[in-house]
């Protein structure tokens, strides 16, 4: 780890690595053994440093894809209320990724770019199914 090569220039590379690691450690929970409150305690943390890590696109990349996560699989999950929350909270992200960066100009296999194509299938998927439910 190279700290004068850094994506962070902002804040310490501890900081991040350590948040990096509940982020993962959070999505590998999930996946395991549905351990939602772990989830959401680290989706909320990454919540509260967003603006610490605006732009950058390590940060950017699990935030979305954490929120994106959350919204398919816990979200989805919670009836009408559930799905209306899921649809926003992913449309927050998928603004918050057209603002940092420029997404058309993206190679297709860049990871931002790809997380802003997931963000957006998955919007249009919860709006067929809340427009199905109603």
């Amino acid at each position: 780890d190279n700290p004068s090569n850094s994506d962070n220039p902002t804040t310490t590379s501890d900081e991040w690595t350590e948040l990096e690691d509940k982020g993962l450690s959070a999505i590998y929970k999930l996946k395991q053994n549905g351990d939602i409150d772990n989830f959401k305690e680290v989706l909320n943390l990454f919540e509260q440093n967003k603006n610490n890590y605006q732009g950058e696109k390590e940060f950017e990349e699990l935030f979305s894809e954490l929120t994106r996560r959350y919204a398919q699989d816990v979200l989805a999950f919670s009836g009408e209320p559930g799905i209306r929350k899921g649809i926003e909270n992913l449309e927050e992200i998928q603004q918050r990724l057209e603002d940092n960066f420029d997404i058309k100009s993206l190679p297709e296999d860049d990871r931002i770019a790809q997380e802003y194509k997931d963000v957006t299938v998955l919007i249009n998927r919860m709006r067929k199914a809340f427009k199905d439910n109603n």
